[in-house]
């Protein structure tokens, strides 16, 4: 299982201090990195990381490279914290989820029956996984994606969940409130940190752009991009 490296933060004397110490990005860093997001969820993401990132795995540059690199992608550069399932073409569908629907095998259905209708949408291909139950039971549209990594199933905020009520504080609920993760710009950051750390760093020996995005999009969607985006946050960032 991979190992978080220890990193030695500028301006502290006690070397001891320093290890596992978050690997905390300035507030310009971000900016550059993520030029079309709120300030405001700039400076959550930013506290989190400081006050938690040595808890969840934030530790070097390159464990917060690939994360910042990925929550650029699910995110659009953070500038929407809650998954968008409006989709106005069937090639699109198509792309996302190829093994969903057809447009020629009658046994799968239509991707243009879900054209402009993202509860219908979410509610089937997030159905009866990872803890949501059926179609019907809209689930999939209550748990989908949000936060900076779009946490996505009942079954993952069952999880964080718990985490957060044991770690941070006990009177949120966020199964009855799924939307604290999109709405609380911490909470957005916390949850994304805590899927990275417990969902991709706790099941790999290395970090590699192709293992952490199997572990956060099994798909390989935009593989690629998600590969450059870690590549450019590297580049950017240093840790304070």
């Amino acid at each position: 299982v991979y190992q978080p490296a220890s990193t030695d933060c500028p301006g502290d004397d006690d070397p001891e201090d320093d290890e596992d110490g978050p690997c905390v990005p300035a507030i310009s860093d971000l900016e550059t990195l993520f030029p079309d997001a709120e300030q405001d969820v700039l400076e959550a993401l930013q506290s989190m990381i400081e006050q938690h990132g040595a808890d969840l795995s934030l530790t070097g540059e390159l464990e917060t490279a690939h994360f910042l690199g990925q929550v650029s992608h699910e995110t659009g550069g953070l500038a929407d914290l809650e998954e968008d399932l409006y989709y106005t073409t069937a090639d699109r569908i198509l792309e996302l989820w190829p093994n969903r629907f057809s447009k020629t095998d009658p046994d799968l259905p239509d991707p243009n029956d879900y054209l402009q209708d993202p509860e219908k949408l979410a509610n089937y291909v997030y159905a009866d996984r990872l803890g949501n139950g059926d179609e019907e039971s809209g689930d999939g549209w209550t748990y989908r994606g949000r936060g900076t990594l779009q946490l996505t199933f009942k079954g993952n905020y069952e999880e964080f969940d718990q985490w957060y009520s044991e770690n941070i504080e006990d009177d949120q609920d966020f199964i009855d409130d799924p939307n604290e993760l999109a709405n609380d710009n911490e909470v957005a950051a916390l949850s994304g940190m805590w899927y990275y750390h417990h969902n991709v760093l706790s099941q790999i020996d290395e970090i590699t752009a192709e293992d952490v995005t199997r572990l956060i999009n099994p798909a390989m969607v935009a593989e690629d991009e998600r590969e450059s985006d870690a590549e450019e946050a590297e580049s950017i960032i240093e840790c304070q």
